[in-house]
């Protein structure tokens, strides 16, 4: 009782002294409720025993007193004086009776009643400690109340702001869609594209194969040629004298070498097979690469329609805790109800619980005693195993002499076996040596063959290192060709930066900056730069062709490849001047599309200055400079060649003016601005992407 009784005191200290936080407050007030209700009802029940035992021992010493008057009655005529001394407590009424009984009788009232005095203090104590409980409760009752409402009205709010917020969500997913949407025709149209560059590219990889697979087949057909003329020269060696069989040996080395050549040969050709069709599986992995970005994208689009149904699943369910707080509140007097006999129950299984373990440890000993029997029956075993170990060891050892004297004799007759083969290798290796000088002579004969076959081999080496020089040639010039590009988007990554920190500096709201910008001529220099460098560009790309087409090759295989290859840097040339002209597209819209906030966002401040002094009664129109006339007639030329999108967002904007601020304006010009880079940037990245692969084609 004293531990529980503790334990609350340092609960009510804590709350005065507010060492209690304020997120977990509700939860603490539950458990206190919780645990106030249970040791109220505990000492309910506690206090009924106490009252029953106090009934039964003041009937038990009613008895033992009639008793004791009785046999003193019998016994000794003595006169009984009875006192009544009546305790008062809020138990009811309690009745002493005082007699001149024996010594024993008299210890068992004393330490009846001082039992007794004590449990009524200690009631009295509980009952004074349950009071000021009740009343703590009540105060934490009302505060908790306090702050339940002030949570609601906080709910309330959040979800006012959850609502602003789906709307905004759906608005933003709707802008995703309809880019998604444009991206996905975008870039159906360069697979295609690349479809049609990885056929052409089949297609000449397979010309490129079998024209191998011919030379191949021919180099084969000239062995065979070589090895029945040989068989032919083989049938007629007999007639050749001993003087010329020392020359067909000096020359038989020779020849050696010579197949070893033609043979190295052979195998750099098998090589160059293997490369090509490398290079076809890597163009395979480059269309599978896009087809998985395609899927990406259409992957990103379910994700956010998910993300969107995950934000109004989360609105429904902060409606719902609050419904379920609530009901929480009215059901948390029941549940204490049902907890209190949730605890008798589990004190009575774990009664039981405790019960069936001292059975089961009976039974574990009954087992133990069985399993003590059986390990002396298998000490005994282990010692019977022993013994048998013993005669088997020796068992063991006369096993292994005899094999050991079997070893010897098998040693011997195997000995004698291979001093037998080693005479018939021997006279092998003569008849084997006498056929070895005959097939040198033969050999002879084909060294007019070999030499006839070195002059063709030096032919071909003639035309494949002019075939490696003009390779290199080509090589270069592509190498300067990628320079060029690089230097061409690090100057338009460059000027994005420029974009940027103009418009950062726009979006910060300074004054100063804006003023500037509105009153400083811009012109169009850095585009007619821009378009200088692409040109020239292209230029260099017509005078590698004409410089390609003007050079001429020896053989008609090597004018064949060549004007392969001029084909196809044609083709990646038209490529990279279609992607210029996306690019070159996206920078003037997206430049439009600055001039045409700053315009738009003049006009606001324009519009609330007049509105602000309406006394002047000057027309802006005439105020404004001649250099902003120019901006204003530029950006609505440019306003017709941006696309319809932009368009009716500005519309949008201009409708709901009366309705919203300038802030909110800028805001989303802002997120308009950044959907806007951010494409910009992708689109960059897909520029890097092709101009690798087009390498790698190469």
């Amino acid at each position: 009782y004293t531990k529980n009784v503790k334990q609350l005191e340092n609960e009510l200290k804590s709350y005065k002294e507010g060492r209690h936080t304020n997120q977990n407050h509700s939860n603490d007030i539950t458990d206190s409720m919780n645990s106030i209700l249970k040791e109220n009802l505990r000492l309910k029940a506690e206090n009924n025993v106490l009252q029953q035992k106090f009934a039964e021992l003041s009937a038990k010493v009613a008895e033992s007193i009639s008793t004791a008057s009785s046999s003193n009655e019998s016994f000794q005529k003595e006169d009984v004086d009875v006192e009544c001394d009546d305790n008062r407590s809020e138990g009811g009424l309690v009745h002493v009776v005082s007699t001149k009984p024996t010594n024993g009788e008299t210890k068992l009232f004393d330490a009846n009643s001082i039992r007794l005095e004590t449990e009524q203090e200690e009631k009295r104590l509980l009952q004074e400690q349950f009071r000021q409980l009740e009343i703590s409760s009540n105060e934490t009752n009302t505060k908790s109340l306090k702050q339940i409402e002030d949570l609601k009205e906080k709910l309330d709010e959040k979800q006012n702001a959850c609502l602003s917020l789906q709307h905004d969500f759906e608005k933003r997913i709707q802008d995703m869609i309809t880019d998604n949407s444009s991206s996905k025709t975008a870039n159906e149209l360069q697979i295609d594209v690349l479809k049609s560059d990885i056929k052409r590219l089949q297609d000449e990889i397979q010309t490129i194969t079998k024209t191998r697979e011919e030379e191949i087949i021919n180099y084969k057909k000239r062995l065979n040629e070589s090895q029945t003329v040989i068989d032919q020269l083989e049938s007629q060696i007999g007639t050749v004298s001993a003087e010329q069989n020392q020359q067909l040996r000096t020359t038989n080395a020779e020849h050696l070498r010579v197949l070893a050549d033609k043979e190295s040969l052979l195998n750099q050709m098998i090589i160059d097979h293997d490369i090509l069709r490398t290079e076809f599986e890597q163009s395979k992995e480059a269309y599978e690469t896009l087809m998985q970005t395609v899927q990406v994208l259409e992957q990103q689009v379910t994700s956010k329609t998910r993300d969107c149904e995950s934000h109004q699943r989360l609105a429904e369910q902060r409606k719902t805790i609050i419904d379920e707080m609530a009901a929480n509140s009215l059901q948390a007097d029941e549940k204490a109800k049902v907890t209190l006999q949730s605890q008798k129950e589990k004190y009575q299984t774990d009664i039981d619980r405790l019960e069936k373990e001292n059975h089961e440890l009976k039974i574990k000993d009954r087992t133990l005693k069985q399993y003590q029997s059986r390990c002396v029956e298998l000490e005994r075993c282990i010692k019977s195993d022993d013994e048998a170990k013993k005669a088997l060891t020796i068992h063991l050892e006369e096993l292994q002499k005899k094999l050991i004297e079997h070893r010897q004799t098998y040693e011997q007759q195997l000995n004698e076996q291979q001093i037998q083969y080693e005479k018939q290798l021997d006279d092998e290796r003569q008849k084997h040596q006498e056929d070895f000088q005959n097939l040198t002579e033969i050999l002879s004969a084909k060294a007019h063959t070999i030499e006839e076959l070195n002059a063709q081999i030096d032919v071909l080496k003639q035309e494949a290192s002019t075939f490696i020089d003009e390779k290199r040639a080509h090589e270069r010039k592509g190498a300067t060709l990628i320079k060029d590009l690089q230097k061409q988007l690090q100057a338009e990554k460059k000027k994005n930066e420029r974009m940027q920190e103009k418009l950062t500096e726009l979006l910060s709201g300074d004054k100063a900056a804006l003023d500037d910008l509105f009153y400083i001529p811009k012109t169009d220099g850095s585009r007619q730069g821009d378009t200088a460098s692409v040109s020239s560009f292209s230029g260099i790309g017509y005078m590698d062709r004409s410089s390609v087409a003007s050079a001429q090759m020896s053989s008609t295989a090597l004018e064949q490849e060549n004007k392969e290859l001029i084909q196809k840097l044609a083709r990646a040339q038209d490529e990279r001047s279609i992607l210029e002209e996306k690019v070159r597209h996206l920078e003037s819209s997206n430049s439009g599309m600055a001039n045409d906030l700053i315009q738009h966002y003049s006009n606001d401040k324009r519009g609330a200055v007049s509105e602000n002094s309406p006394k002047t009664g000057v027309n802006t129109r005439f105020s404004t400079p001649p250099s902003r006339r120019r901006r204003q007639n530029a950006s609505t030329d440019r306003q017709s060649s941006t696309p319809l999108n932009f368009r009716n967002m500005f519309e949008s904007l201009s409708s709901n003016k009366t309705q919203s601020t300038n802030d909110d304006t800028i805001k989303n010009l802002q997120r308009l601005l950044e959907e806007t880079l951010t494409k910009n940037m992708h689109l960059q990245k897909d520029l890097e992407a092709m101009s690798l692969q087009l390498q790698n084609n190469k």
